[in-house]
């Protein structure tokens, strides 16, 4: 049955970073002219392609039958993905009418199987047939009503195999050879029954004679044939299920353990940044690369300083290659990352992350997300959880290179040694970190197989020479010898008599000069790198291009390298450089500089750390520099557009290092520019996850530290770029953004004090912001109220505004201060509009907008997301409009009008896509998946809610698990639903999402009562009925029809009162589907407890009115099943066995297998009452194998009780009075189902059955109190004569 869907709260921290926004640029890009969309506001996707290769046959046919639809039915108006059987909610299409018409029914799938299936004979030949029925269908005069009846069940039926081949196809199935003698036998039934009804259809048949003296002869035809139609469709559903299964199980066992496991889409989508190439020259550690790769590979090693290591064999090895630096701890893993058998054991799951960059915990965070492709609006609220996430979802070998830069700072270690706990904790990561010095990080148990490195042999170290210069000299073995064998050293020398052409004699000259005052102070090894670096840096090369050893200590500020961006910068105006490209030369030739493999540059870290700390750049280099990345970080709220944000993701720690670094040595002049520019950057920061807000924290501190004016008259602008003559002498930060449109400008009056107290504000603001994304509400609560206070004493009614817009939006998260929130919100929008923010007075409407669809103002919710959709839409604000649109979606998803919240995902996705909003995107594709599922269109909802959580594949959204799980029980996989919705209810309690784990808990409580465990049933049904407060009435009536289910399984009717306040809630919340829901579980309260049949007739013909008007298939075709319960009771048997037909094919379609075997039991009974006992027995037998397979207990005792019931029956049709054995343990098995699922009522009536079996009198049923399973006094007079009837 269709359920509600949970309603999301908007996201605390808002949905971008409201302060610092460029006040004249709110617009984003005009969408191109060349775009098309339907008049809903989204690009059709309902698309027939024509295929003008097909066969003149295939061509006739469907132009045929476009001829006879456009005789028939509009389908202008439709622009869903697939046209499913009868979702329209037009009146003629309901069930009132009588009949479907048959051209609406069959002739649009026909159309696509023909051109999909022109190469498949016997598909062709059944399609040709229905063609020809269905044609016919119009010519017939005699025996009219009975040939309507059967022609509509063969429309029927055949929409059920054109569906089901057509499932075949979509599952990339091309060997229909499984199900070809099946359809050649529903061709022979469709040729019998067309040979009928073109005799109906000629003259002849329609004299006064031939009708009655062949009335009687074609009456049994038609009869004959229907039974034959029935027998071959049956065969054919369950060969076409089992085919479809086989052809994809391997498919679908990759989809559930990726999509479980992992919570996305199939593995495939798993995805890292390219590793640095193995290093070419590499001598001497081949005793260190055997004893981690076996290590990694066996979980076994052996070390030359200790025992053999014993691996505690549930988790990998976690390995610290220790050592100073330059003696090749980078070289040693990569080689390792590249070893065969560690590439044949892990594969593309190498990670490689350079640590060098990373200064804090926050940055090494970032650098580990780009390493793990981590999409930047992957993170919604947590990049460390995002992270973890990520790597649990497989086996990977994870190397953090250089990790001291982070770890060594003492007010940082902690957090670092705590992610290495969290990291070696996973069993599905081998770890391997390089540190210089011989400390391992605390807190981690390490695999001890290895001391920290020492200098390779001699032996070694001459390799590694000879290989660069190809020859080695005593002057060679000398400098090697003075270098102490550490490679790096070596590595530099020999590079100087490669490329230099300096002798070796005259290096070793050089160096004996050079090395003697670092040698007298004491240092040894150390002194031995910093000489060999300071050696090639007076290389010959170096000295006849000095502005090399410039443009090198330039490129040493940049911790994460050079990108291909910062070079062409660089070439074109670096100051005093005299020839770029020589320059850049000159380095590599010196091994000074290397590719990254991105195009990029690097400095070893040796090396960078020694040029900073003793070669500062030039005044005017260090300017250009600055200037070019303060510049970048003052984009970062044009984050929307492609270029930017690509820049910005790669340059993220440079970016981070230079503002920090600006920031240290800032001055009162220039340090309003740096500011605004640190505010800028959090924007791309808040929305990416990269990146840390170390920049706002250190501008507040800076802020706070100068003595600020609070009286002084001042604009809000910045200082004019021609009254600054360093770095920042650019000017505005906003300087090259797009301006809106005329007359939208925000009005923002001058402040009556410093505007350094506003950049203060803001930056509070700003962290407040980071700090509430990343759910520290309490201490982002204190830093808006901190920003607001400061705001109101300046007079900025702009940040007021969005001081309090911050503080709803935390307000909103608990329904119980939802009034105090939409006051708040109220509040903000007067400031906004008195300032003429359109952008804010927007966000205000839509945060308000939500609180009111949680208080279910339904009207008042819809005017708000409107209103903020107009104000987006005029300023060309696609993230915004797409958010407000989202809004306008899930509301009326509560109201149950799906097609309408198709349309507002579909435009609000469109517009996502445009704004780069990839968080935006996946949520209204989410929300596109939930109109699916409402519909019972359940495989396009798999795909689609797939998709979005590939958007996201790096952070699974709870919220869209919990989709997948409802997916998944829909469809009738029990054992996915339950671990998906376990792990939904675990995250979202992790999160502390009390809405969202209530919503789990309830699913979870309908799953169990599927499965028969009423007990666990019983305790999340009771989780979720105590947890849903007054004020989320909805859930909470819900979660009373659910008990109300549970009940009825118990037969207990103290909890079947709750009906009318649960039927009242629905009703007046316009939820039609919950009210759909409700009448049909009480109308098996009627039928089953009251055996009040028309009342309950009435409910299941309310819930079907209902459940057709929202087109939910599964609903309808569940209340049709009741229905045709009902009329069997009654002997409407004709009319019941219609029905069921109809009943089936809607299950079929949408691959409820629990549905169809329900349909069977019904049709076996009809069967029964016709007196069809072969029928009745077989389709029995069906019901019970499909009930089995979806591993239904109370689905199967229904079976095994009415299967007696037919045994018997038919041994007593044949005058056996004998007792038939068969028969009793078909009833046998059914109690002790009905038993074990604690249905109680249906557990006295299988003792009734048997007893009636063996000839007993029955029970007095108002002797017996419900519950009672006992089976004492079956065989035997046990009872008293008062419990006879």
């Amino acid at each position: 049955m269709g359920k509600l869907q949970a309603t999301r709260r908007p996201p605390a921290s808002g949905t971008i970073i409201f302060y610092g926004r460029p006040t004249a640029t709110s617009a984003s890009t005009a969408h191109s002219d060349s775009e098309t969309s339907t008049a809903g506001g989204g690009r059709s996707v309902f698309v027939i392609d024509s295929d003008t290769s097909s066969t003149t046959l295939v061509t006739s046919d469907v132009d045929q039958i476009n001829k006879v639809q456009n005789r028939g039915s509009s389908f202008s108006d439709i622009n869903i993905v697939s046209s499913p059987i009868i979702q329209s909610s037009n009146p003629e299409h309901g069930l009132d009418r009588g009949k479907i018409p048959i051209r609406s029914l069959i002739l649009p799938i026909l159309k696509d199987v023909l051109e999909t299936f022109q190469e498949v004979p016997y598909v062709k030949i059944v399609a040709g047939l229905v063609q020809q029925i269905v044609t016919i269908s119009g010519e017939i005069q005699a025996n009219r009503e009975r040939s309507d009846e059967l022609i509509q069940k063969v429309a029927i039926y055949a929409r059920v195999i054109f569906e089901s081949l057509l499932g075949f196809r979509r599952q990339h199935t091309n060997d229909f050879s499984g199900v070809e003698e099946d359809l050649m036998q529903i061709a022979d039934v469709l040729q019998s029954i067309y040979d009928i009804m073109q005799f109906l259809a000629t003259s002849s048949a329609n004299s006064l004679l031939n009708r009655l003296i062949y009335r009687g002869d074609i009456a049994q035809k038609i009869a004959e044939q229907d039974r034959r139609l029935d027998t071959t469709i049956t065969a054919f559903q369950l060969k076409s299920s089992i085919v479809l299964r086989t052809g994809t199980s391997e498919e679908s066992n990759e989809t559930k353990r990726s999509s479980v496991d992992g919570a996305v889409a199939p593995k495939a989508i798993r995805h890292f940044t390219g590793l640095r190439a193995k290093p070419q020259i590499m001598f001497g550690r081949n005793n260190e690369i055997n004893i981690i790769v076996n290590a990694l590979i066996s979980g076994e090693g052996t070390s030359e300083f200790g025992k053999a290591y014993n691996n505690q064999r549930n988790l990998p090895p976690r390995i610290c290659i220790l050592g100073t630096g330059g003696i090749g701890k980078t070289t040693l893993s990569l080689s390792i990352l590249h070893h065969r058998l560690v590439v044949e054991k892990f594969g593309t799951e190498r990670i490689f992350v350079s640590c060098e960059a990373a200064t804090s915990f926050e940055l090494l965070l970032s650098e580990i997300a780009g390493a793990l492709s981590i999409a930047a609006s992957d993170v919604a609220d947590d990049l460390f959880k995002t992270i973890i996430r990520h790597l649990q979802e497989g086996p990977c070998l994870l190397v953090l290179d250089n990790l001291e830069t982070p770890w060594d700072p003492p007010q940082t270690r902690s957090e670092i040694e705590m992610l290495l706990t969290q990291i070696t904790a996973l069993e599905t990561v081998t770890l391997i970190i390089t540190m210089r010095g011989a400390q391992k990080p605390a807190g981690t148990k390490w695999t001890d197989i290895l001391p920290p490195l020492q200098p390779v042999d001699l032996d070694s170290a001459v390799a590694i020479f000879q290989a660069i210069v190809n020859t080695t000299d005593e002057h060679a073995i000398n400098l090697i010898r003075a270098v102490d064998c550490v490679p790096l050293a070596v590595t530099l020398i020999a590079n100087l008599a490669a490329v230099d052409g300096e002798t070796t004699e005259a290096l070793w000259l050089r160096w004996q000069e050079e090395s003697t005052a670092m040698v007298e102070s004491g240092q040894d090894r150390l002194a031995s790198l910093e000489t060999s670096i300071q050696l090639s840096l007076s290389s010959p090369r170096m000295r006849r291009d000095p502005s090399a050893l410039s443009l090198l200590s330039t490129f040493a500020l940049l911790p994460d390298g050079i990108s291909l961006d910062t070079i062409r910068v660089c070439e074109k105006g670096v100051p005093g450089i005299a020839s770029f490209k020589k320059a850049i030369s000159t380095l590599r030739q010196n091994a000074l500089l290397y590719s990254d493999g991105h195009k990029g540059l690097r400095l070893l870290s040796p090396i960078r750390l020694f040029i900073k700390a003793h070669h500062p750049p030039p005044l005017r280099s260090r300017t250009f520099i600055f200037d070019h990345f303060i510049d970048l970080a003052s984009q970062g709220a044009r984050y929307n557009d492609a270029s930017v944000r690509a820049r910005l993701k790669r340059e993220v720690g440079n970016i981070n290092a230079i503002l920090l670094d600006a920031l240290g040595s800032s001055t009162q002049k220039n340090l309003h520019i740096l500011v605004q520019a640190s505010i800028s950057f959090c924007h791309y920061v808040y929305i990416s996850g990269a990146g840390s807000q170390h920049a706002i924290e250190l501008s507040i501190e800076k802020l706070q530290s100068m003595k600020i004016s609070t009286g002084i008259p001042s604009s809000s602008s910045p200082p004019s770029a021609a009254k600054s003559k360093s770095f920042w002498k650019k000017g505005s930060v906003f300087a090259k953004v797009k301006t809106i449109k005329a007359g939208t400008a925000v009005n923002e009056p001058t402040l009556k004090a410093d505007p350094r107290l506003k950049l203060q504000a803001d930056c509070l603001g700003c962290l407040g912001q980071v700090l509430s994304r990343q759910r520290k509400f309490d201490i982002a609560k204190e830093k808006f109220d901190l920003a607001k206070d400061i705001h109101i004493q300046i007079g900025d009614l702009l940040g007021h505004a969005y001081d309090l817009l911050n503080i709803g939006l935390l307000l909103s998260r608990d329904t119980e201060s939802s009034e105090e929130a939409l006051a708040v919100f109220e509040e903000a929008a007067g400031l906004h509009k008195q300032v003429n923010d359109k952008a804010g007075m927007a966000h205000d409407l839509m945060g308000a907008g939500h609180v009111l669809r949680d208080l279910y103002k339904f009207g008042e919710s819809e005017t708000k997301f409107s209103t903020a959709a107009s104000l987006f839409a005029e300023m060309q604000d696609d993230s915004g409009q797409a958010s407000a649109l989202y809004g306008l979606g899930m509301l009326v998803v509560s109201k149950s009008r799906f097609i309408e919240a198709e349309k507002y995902f579909v435009e609000a996705t469109q517009l996502s896509v445009n704004s780069g909003d990839i968080i935006g995107q996946a949520e209204s594709v989410a929300g596109l998946a939930v109109t699916y599922l409402l519909r019972s269109r359940f495989s396009e909802a798999h795909d689609t809610i797939l998709k979005a959580l590939s958007l996201r594949d790096s952070f699974p959204n709870p919220d869209h698990l919990h989709i997948l799980g409802r997916i998944f029980m829909a469809k009738g996989d029990m054992e996915q639903a339950e671990t998906v919705l376990n792990r939904c209810l675990n995250q979202h309690n992790i999160l502390g999402d009390d809405r969202g784990g209530l919503d789990d808990s309830l699913y979870l409580a309908d799953l169990h009562l599927y499965n028969e465990d009423l007990r666990l049933a019983k305790a999340y049904a009771g989780a979720a009925l105590t947890g849903s407060k007054a004020t989320n009435r909805l859930l909470r009536a819900e979660a009373q029809v659910l008990w109300c289910q549970i009940a009825l399984r118990e037969f207990d009717t103290r909890y079947l009162n709750r009906f009318a306040w649960s039927l009242g809630i629905f009703e007046e919340l316009e939820c039609m589907l919950g009210q759909a829901h409700c009448l049909y579980v009480h109308g098996l309260y009627e039928m089953l407890v009251l055996n009040d049949l028309e009342a309950a007739k009435e409910d299941f013909r309310h819930a079907l009115k209902l459940h057709d008007k929202v087109g939910n298939v599964q609903g309808k075709a569940d209340d049709m099943n009741q229905i045709c319960e009902i009329l069997k009771r009654e002997g409407s048997l004709h009319e019941a066995l219609t029905m069921i037909s109809e009943a089936l094919a809607l299950h079929i379609q949408i691959g409820d297998k629990g549905g169809q075997a329900d349909d069977l039991y019904v049709q076996a009974g009809i069967f029964l009452a016709q007196g069809r006992f072969e029928d009745a027995e077989s389709t029995m037998r069906t019901a019970f194998k499909m009930h089995e397979e979806v591993k239904s207990k109370y689905g199967m005792a229904r079976d095994l009780a009415a299967l007696s019931d037919i045994l018997f029956r038919g041994h007593q049709n044949v005058g056996d009075g004998d007792k038939p054995e068969d028969a009793l343990e078909c009833i046998g098995q059914a109690l002790r189902l009905f038993k074990e699922v604690g249905a109680a009522g249906e557990f006295f009536e299988c003792k009734q059955q048997k007893r009636r079996m063996k000839g007993l009198k029955l029970i007095n049923p108002r002797r017996v109190r419900l519950p009672d399973f006992d089976t004492s006094g079956e065989e035997n007079d046990e009872y008293s004569d008062d419990d006879w009837q």
